[in-house]
């Protein structure tokens, strides 16, 4: 039998894990159970770090590079080609790196769509598709409705149309429900459908698909 303090030391090693990238996911698996190392405290030193052969070092360092927001604009063409590490936590971690940066990751829309279309992540996609949203590139609509449709990912990953109708919402000023998140999750209709999904569907079909959307160049998603 666990004592309380076991179980207070277990949940706060769980909440360490949770808290080490600051998106809530958990960065030390069960089978490499050391410490992270401390990131670098400079860009230059971290953009480095992002090249590094021990992926836990790469790892903190996009974590540290998202937490510095748009300071972190210079590591931009590093996190782009983080998107194509051998990790996905480090996938996935770049892309929320890049969306904290914010407009100034533009460079990096055409990489996040690749992500979001095609990565064996759905976490790396999910971050893909809200990093599209807060960098606020409309180059980003067609590809994310294309999303709304992933028949595989509504039946098995739904957080993923979810997010991408999410940042549809984010980059057209479009009111639909659960827009912004609650603290208990996402309005299903009556055949356990998300509303938001239903309604970002609607939209395009309506009026999001007839309008002329910026072309992503595909030269720059090679």
């Amino acid at each position: 039998m666990m004592t309380r303090a076991n179980v207070l030391a277990v949940l706060g090693l769980l909440a360490l894990c949770l808290s080490s990238c600051g998106n809530g996911s958990i960065v030390i698996g069960p089978h490499d159970p050391a410490p992270l190392p401390t990131a670098p405290s400079t860009i230059s030193e971290l953009i480095s770090s992002l090249s590094d052969p021990d992926y836990r070092i790469r790892l903190v360092a996009t974590c540290a590079l998202g937490n510095m927001e748009p300071a972190a604009e210079p590591a931009v063409p590093a996190l782009m080609a983080a998107l194509s590490d051998d990790v996905s936590d480090i996938r996935e971690s770049a892309a929320d790196a890049l969306g904290e940066i914010g407009p100034n990751a533009a460079s990096a829309v055409p990489a996040l769509i690749e992500i979001l279309r095609s990565d064996d992540s759905v976490h790396a996609r999910v971050s893909a598709a809200e990093a599209l949203g807060k960098i606020g590139d409309d180059r980003a609509v067609p590809a994310l409705a294309d999303i709304l449709w992933d028949q595989e990912a509504e039946e098995e990953y739904i957080s993923i149309p979810i997010k991408a109708a999410q940042a549809i919402a984010q980059l057209t000023g479009n009111p639909f429900p659960d827009s912004e998140p609650g603290p208990h999750g996402y309005t299903l209709n009556d055949d356990g459908k998300p509303l938001i999904v239903i309604a970002a569907r609607e939209w395009w079909e309506r009026e999001g698909r007839l309008q002329e959307w910026p072309v992503v160049d595909d030269e720059q998603q090679r």
